[in-house]
């Protein structure tokens, strides 16, 4: 997996990666040198000689170590932050391609931790692999130095290298597994928390729920905690081991006698000198596993999620608008199509459906829960593709390069409607237009829109209806599908909702399709549509001259 790893790096960090490595390099080589300069420093002091030479490339080293590490430092940083925003992009733009039925059914949780959690992971240690880089080069030759000295020091020091990585890899497997589950925890935690405030209206006015969700929470949070820490433990226990084993090593040619190793004096000061040295690139070098594993962790998750996002995705057009108007009907001919119940994995099927809706009619569809009306309403606009059957537009049959511009006859608002407070997409924003309508539903004292911002969305769930309503007679396309929109309204404004407004739209040649249980106001509409278990049980058509 770590080679993956790399060669990710390598393929999406832009800029010059050879030249900052190459610099790595030169201040790793110039950051040795300056031990072994020192080090025959001191033996000139101890033989009251002084060497011009040395101080002369001491100084030239220092240079290249302040130079090389500020030009790393500041490249490193920039492409990182460019591939964080890459890794980012690119998941966002899989997420766009995706169907709505794949994303229906992917927990939110998962997404923010892969956006969040996973990507700065995977940065954090990009940016920490270059500093690793400057290490292993410092160690390696400081070993190299170290055989000058005394070669006994390299081999006690190779074994305890290889004892180390043997023991790490020996639990490695062990602490990959415990940081995966974690993961798997802290985005169901997260999903939780997502649950508990899209719902907490809900969970106000029942304890029971609210306690329980809780509970569920505080045992995700410590299993998420238990496996956590073990993970931990274990990279922060083989960093300990391998402090102790250099300490070891050290007080192996410190303390025990020098004939040993046929060595003076001065030969073990240099090599205690070197191992002390060595200390901190190999902490790094260490201390950087942990964060790769969890790196690793993060890339196959995130990797998961856009394997998931490219088989679901439709592939289709998305460029500008190339549809602006309706110049005829709507018919679903013969469409189909099913999908799993989560919650008890039964399948519910709707159609085969056969409807035609008007150009500039308004049509109603009505059934209890489950019926199907929905499903209908994703299915009509496009949002799911049909298992079987055809939609018909302007006379021609909807061809699946064809969706995205089909789609883009509709203004939608469902019943579960996210409301932007930002207008997103709307060139040149009408202004009066929305002015006049905030006023006109009786907002004018909530909000108004401020440099394309509404001011405030911090309204009651009728009022935020209306207010989507405001954002979607403002982008003035042909088709406005609305569901269950009256439900939420109070009786006035219910009242002018379908004695005025609709009446309007028609007029202005819009094609209204509103879902709606108000049996009192079906006589406002051309065509009416009931449905149950996912057919259409009855049409009547014509209301208004019965």
């Amino acid at each position: 997996m770590w080679h993956r790893l790399f060669v990710l790096y390598w393929k999406n960090i832009p800029g010059p990666k050879t030249l900052v490595l190459v610099m790595s390099f030169l201040v790793s080589i110039s950051h040795g040198l300056l031990l072994s300069i020192i080090n025959s420093a001191i033996d000139n002091r101890m033989n009251h000689e002084f060497d011009a030479s040395h101080f002369s490339i001491f100084i030239f080293c220092m240079l290249i170590f302040v130079v090389g590490s500020y030009f790393t430092i500041y490249k490193t940083t920039a492409m990182v932050g460019y591939f964080t925003h890459r890794l980012r992009t690119q998941i966002i733009d899989k997420i766009t391609l995706a169907n709505l039925k794949s994303m229906e059914s992917y927990a939110r949780g998962q997404i923010f931790t892969h956006l969040t959690k996973d990507v700065s992971q995977l940065a954090s240690t990009a940016l920490e692999s270059v500093g690793v880089f400057k290490a292993i080069i410092l160690i390696t030759f400081c070993v190299i130095y170290l055989t000058f000295l005394s070669l006994p020091v390299v081999i006690v020091t190779l074994f305890a290298i290889v004892i180390g990585v043997s023991i790490y890899f020996w639990q490695e497997g062990k602490a990959k597994r415990w940081l995966e589950k974690a993961r798997e925890q802290e985005a169901g935690f997260l999903q939780l928390v997502i649950d508990k405030l899209d719902g907490f209206k809900e969970l106000k006015i029942n304890d029971a729920r609210n306690r329980g969700l809780v509970q569920n929470l505080v045992s995700v949070s410590d299993d998420f905690r238990a496996n956590h820490a073990r993970s931990e433990f274990i990279f922060f226990a083989y960093s300990l081991i391998s402090q102790l084993a250099l300490f070891t090593i050290l007080a192996l040619f410190v303390f025990t006698p020098a004939n040993w190793f046929s060595t003076d004096s001065s030969i073990i000061f240099k090599i205690v000198a070197t191992l002390l040295f060595m200390l901190a690139p190999l902490e790094r070098i260490v201390d950087f596993i942990g964060p790769l594993s969890r790196a690793s962790v993060a890339y196959k998750r995130i990797q998961d999620l856009e394997l998931l996002l490219e088989r679901s995705a439709e592939n289709l057009y998305t460029g500008p608008e190339t549809t602006s108007s309706l110049d005829g009907p709507i018919m679903l001919k013969g469409l189909e199509h099913s999908y799993l119940n989560p919650s008890d994995q039964s399948t519910f099927s709707t159609g085969p459906l056969d409807l035609k809706f008007g150009k500039g009619e308004i049509t109603f569809i009505c059934g209890g829960n489950g019926s199907g009306k929905t499903t209908l309403l994703k299915l009509l606009t496009g949002l799911y593709l049909p298992e079987k059957g055809v939609i018909v537009s302007n006379g021609k049959e909807v061809k699946l390069s064809d969706v995205q511009s089909y789609r883009n006859l509709f203004s939608v608002i469902f019943s579960d409607y996210h409301l932007f407070k930002t207008l997103f997409g709307m060139t040149p924003i009408p202004k009066d237009r929305i002015s006049n309508l905030i006023s006109k539903f009786g907002l004018s004292n909530k909000t108004k829109l401020v440099e394309n911002r509404y001011e405030s969305v911090l309204l009651s769930t009728g009022q935020q209806k209306r207010l989507a309503l405001v954002t979607v007679l403002a982008e003035d396309r042909p088709v406005i599908v609305l569901d269950e929109f009256a439900a939420d309204q109070d009786p006035e404004f219910r009242r002018y909702f379908y004695d005025e407004l609709l009446p309007g739209l028609k007029a202005a040649g819009k094609t209204v399709i509103a879902v709606t249980h108000d049996d009192f106001f079906f006589s406002h509409c051309d065509q009416l549509i009931k449905m149950d278990l996912g057919k259409v049980i009855e049409i009547k058509k014509n209301w208004n001259a019965a």
